[in-house]
């Protein structure tokens, strides 16, 4: 999967420390001109090999001719005229040009690909997806509300964990969580907040201890004068 970001360069340098990867998203200036906007009015179609192995799955991602959005996604096996079912999309509007707005990544690191659309991106890099992840014995893609709420997710197969990273422009809260039963556990946040009475940059670092969130850090950073 590639994911890529515009954000801010505090935002750029704070996921870099943070995630401290090697494999980062890169930033990029989507934009917001019109001519920026990819046309998605027609629909299109995706093939992903979702199992390691047999019949591709087919997605075909119908569009709306005024809105330019996709409203929903019916799902088929490759070969196959019957589609297995149909996702609902919340795009809330048209992916910026060139965007990957349909992928097909293991979220939760089963050996089984599942799918995210991106429904939504903010002018600091900020993406926001609805995600589905694959059911192997019934095959079928099921909603992960939980994971819909986190601002671009970064999986990392090596450490099973998934990294997601809010960049408020100068302001940022990067979190790095594990599976547990098909729940998201959160095992630290790094979070940076404005405190407008006292004037400064507050960071507050926490890791799960003991199973509880504990705060390990903070840090005062001052405006530079």
């Amino acid at each position: 999967m590639k994911l890529r970001f515009d954000a801010l360069p505090i935002g750029v340098m704070a996921l870099a420390s943070f995630l401290a990867s090697g494999n980062a998203p890169q930033p990029q200036d989507p934009g917001g001109a019109n001519s920026l906007v990819a046309d998605v009015r027609q629909g299109t179609t995706f093939r992903f090999q979702i199992r390691p192995t047999g019949p591709l799955f087919v997605f075909r991602l119908t569009g709306d001719k005024e809105k330019n959005l996709i409203t929903h996604i019916d799902v088929y096996l490759e070969g196959s005229p019957r589609p297995l079912q149909a996702l609902e999309s919340e795009m809330d509007e048209p992916p910026y040009r060139d965007a990957e707005y349909f992928e097909a990544v293991d979220l939760n690191f089963d050996g089984y690909e599942d799918v995210q659309l991106l429904i939504m991106r903010g002018v600091t890099g900020n993406r926001v997806y609805s995600h589905w992840l694959f059911d192997p014995k019934t095959d079928r893609f099921v909603r992960h509300q939980e994971l819909d709420k986190a601002v671009n997710p970064i999986p990392d197969p090596a450490t099973k964990q998934l990294k997601t990273f809010w960049n408020g422009g100068g302001t940022y809260t990067a979190r790095v969580y594990h599976w547990e039963e098909g729940k998201l556990v959160l095992e630290r946040e790094e979070k940076k907040d404005w405190v407008h009475e006292k004037e400064y940059f507050l960071k507050v670092i926490k890791e799960r201890q003991n199973g509880k969130l504990v705060v390990v850090r903070e840090e005062i950073i001052r405006r530079d004068p």
